[in-house]
């Protein structure tokens, strides 16, 4: 099952799920992708406005507690309500670009070994230098036992790991980012909330998934294709908009990246 939470409440953007994108909502375009999948996909909010948005445009909802510390919390929520699924992919509320085929390659590997003892998250390669020294973008440090594929999780933050000395310049080729679409099974869930507070970590860096590493339970990032553009602020949802009224004036399979690299060049 993909679970999309949802709360209203956004410093840099308020309102973010119920803000415009082409004449539609972020969070119905983020279940528009999600549903692309043939996976049963439900929104997870506390707010009744989005709750009622759901129910306008027919997108299966949960209501969650107020008192979620953060997004997986309400994951978490919902397997409480739906328990008879083997596993839960969360996709983030401001991925209305999310790419189907990531999911279901997460969704995939949720039902082999890795996802029955290791936590699954997305990554990507950082291809900008303003991404890697971005605080909004989680870098990765991780165990490339499968070179180019996947590795265990040895730490992540919005410092830009892994470090360089001076004059070294950024380590192109060499720099990863989180693509915020995570596995998890029944049991992650449970051990995650059991947590009241956020550990040291997470609440130092605001990366929830460093509390899987800080339990005890391992982490494992997978290599995905990833998203153009997660929407973050007002900046962003301009580009946003802009991103898929191009889309629909030229849609090739790649034409999210091709055009997005076009409007990052003002052409």
């Amino acid at each position: 099952m993909i679970v999309i939470p949802a709360r209203f409440q956004s410093s840099r953007l308020p309102g973010k799920p119920l803000r415009q994108i082409w004449g539609e909502t972020m969070i119905k375009r983020v279940h528009e992708r999600c549903s692309e999948t043939g996976l049963d996909t439900v929104v997870a909010t506390d707010d009744e406005r989005i709750a009622n948005e759901c129910e306008k445009k027919s997108m299966d909802y949960v209501m969650t507690s107020s008192e979620c510390l953060t997004g997986t919390d309400r994951v978490a929520e919902v397997a409480k309500a739906k328990p008879d699924y083997k596993g839960y992919i969360n996709v983030q509320g401001d991925e209305p670009f999310v790419t189907p085929s990531d999911i279901l390659m997460i969704s995939d590997l949720l039902c082999n070994s890795y996802g029955k003892a290791e936590v699954l998250c997305g990554m990507c390669r950082i291809e900008e230098p303003e991404q890697y020294y971005s605080q909004n973008v989680p870098k990765i440090a991780f165990n490339q036992d499968r070179v180019g594929h996947s590795g265990l999780l040895r730490y992540i933050s919005r410092a830009p790991i892994p470090g360089v000395k001076a004059n070294m310049g950024w380590p192109k080729g060499n720099a990863w980012k989180q693509v915020c679409i995570y596995g998890f099974s029944s049991w992650h869930l449970h051990e995650f909330t059991e947590q009241k507070e956020k550990t040291t970590l997470e609440y130092i860096e605001d990366i929830e998934i460093l509390r899987f590493l800080e339990i005890g339970i391992p982490v494992r990032m997978v290599m995905i294709q990833g998203s153009p553009l997660a929407v973050d602020t007002e900046n962003d949802l301009k580009r946003a908009n802009d991103l898929y009224e191009h889309m629909l004036e030229y849609p090739t399979p790649n034409a999210d990246k091709e055009i997005l690299n076009k409007l990052k060049k003002g052409e």
